[in-house]
């Protein structure tokens, strides 16, 4: 394309601030520049926004206004005299300065925020920090003071909050408590050997604690019982016809567990240490006895020697 040469002057669109502000929802096209005349500030257009919504190019500079307040005037007070009706933005400051004595004189500083607020030099303990360590004569929280009559508390490089976490309190580890199995069974106990039982039973999982939290959240998982050569699955159930015989016969129970939550020390830090596995507990029930007993008694006539009479006689003994 052939290169052309226009003499000519280029203006841009322009007004005062007032009128810009009368048709604020003008709205520029992109690239299109808009001039405020009375205080040389212009905006860019985006062929989108109003001109009263956009923002005015390279921003606008926060002002600064040193004030010196009159007798007992306040420092607020000294600053709205000062600023007068220039208009104010958020983050403009104003530095206050007040005469002491013997040439002293103190500045406050103060930013706009909605209202003027005072920079009192407040920070978070956590942003504080101390150059040297700390000597101390008496004793202080967990600090107890040594034989040679002073200790030093290691300050230098942390912050105000971890040297009174370290006066204020001492850490210590949880005790942790195991989860534990435990199971019940009916129909068990002493019996005369050949004795038929249906022997029920109930396992249950305890969660374990923490000494300083949270819960463990363990639950029982997987239930396995066992008892007289049979297995069953689930944390209740019934084994049928147990035959009391002289060895005795019991519910063994196997629970299997996740691993619980991580425990907390008494300052409310993660102790993995204590955590508890995941693993399996077990347990084991009372149990079916089988033993013979001997029957004895008066016997008023002749009767046949068989089982139905013998146990007819009035004692008995395992």
């Amino acid at each position: 394309m052939a290169e052309k040469t226009l003499k000519t002057r280029i203006l841009l669109r322009n007004d005062s601030a007032a009128n810009w502000e009368a048709n604020k929802t003008t709205v520029l096209k992109k690239g299109e520049i808009g001039i405020e005349i009375d205080t040389n500030k212009m905006k860019i257009g985006d062929g989108v926004t109003a001109y009263g919504n956009l923002k005015y190019f390279g921003g606008e500079a926060a002002l600064n206004f040193e004030v010196f307040p009159k007798n007992d005037e306040t420092d607020v007070a000294a600053i709205t005299a000062a600023v007068g009706d220039t208009e104010i933005h958020n983050g403009d400051t104003a530095i206050v300065k007040r005469d002491i004595a013997n040439d002293k004189s103190s500045y406050t500083a103060y930013v706009y925020d909605g209202e003027w607020k005072a920079m009192d030099g407040n920070y978070r303990a956590d942003n504080v920090y101390f150059d040297e360590d700390l000597i101390y004569t008496a004793n202080i929280g967990v600090k107890t003071v040594p034989g040679s009559g002073s200790g030093t508390i290691a300050a230098a490089g942390k912050n105000v909050e971890e040297v009174l976490k370290s006066i204020l309190a001492e850490e210590k580890n949880p005790n942790t408590t195991q989860p534990a199995a435990s199971v019940t069974a009916t129909n068990v106990g002493t019996f005369e050997i050949g004795t038929s039982k249906n022997i029920s039973y109930t396992a249950k999982l305890s969660a374990g604690s923490y000494t300083y939290g949270p819960n463990t959240g363990i639950v029982a998982g997987t239930v396995t019982a066992t008892c007289d050569g049979k297995t069953l699955t689930g944390a209740t159930g019934t084994f049928e016809g147990v035959i009391a015989e002289a060895t005795e016969k019991k519910v063994s129970v196997s629970i299997e567990h996740v691993a619980g939550a991580t425990p907390k020390t008494n300052l409310g830090n993660a102790y993995e240490a204590g955590k508890i596995a995941a693993g399996t507990k077990t347990a084991t029930s009372a149990g079916l006895k089988g033993v013979r007993y001997m029957f004895w008694g008066p016997m008023t006539s002749d009767i046949e020697l068989n089982s139905t009479n013998v146990r007819t006689l009035a004692h008995k003994q395992a």
